[in-house]
């Protein structure tokens, strides 16, 4: 059985957008509105703040494993095992 389109007032029907574009362009109307604009210099600082952050932890960790690693070394120079667990009772 073919699919029928009816015509309203001499125009076929459009096409309905789907779910996503719809609410992506209901969302941008509602910015829109509102007047609230992304300011595109604040989220630049907000990922250069993120970024530096990201920065100084690599650094700490670099320093703590050269840290982990030295005491290692004094460890297996001392003679001790570097494995084994020594607790102070």
């Amino acid at each position: 059985m073919e699919k029928i389109t009816k015509r309203l007032f001499g125009k076929a029907p459009e096409r309905r957008e789907s779910h996503y574009d719809y609410m992506g362009r209901r969302l941008r109307e509602e910015r829109h509105k509102e007047g609230e604009m992304v300011d595109r210099t604040l989220a630049e600082r907000e990922i250069a703040s993120m970024q530096e952050q990201v920065h100084l932890l690599q650094m700490r960790i670099k320093d703590l494993s050269e840290m982990v690693y030295s005491l290692s070394h004094k460890v297996s120079v001392l003679g001790g095992d570097i494995n084994q667990l020594e607790m102070k009772l």
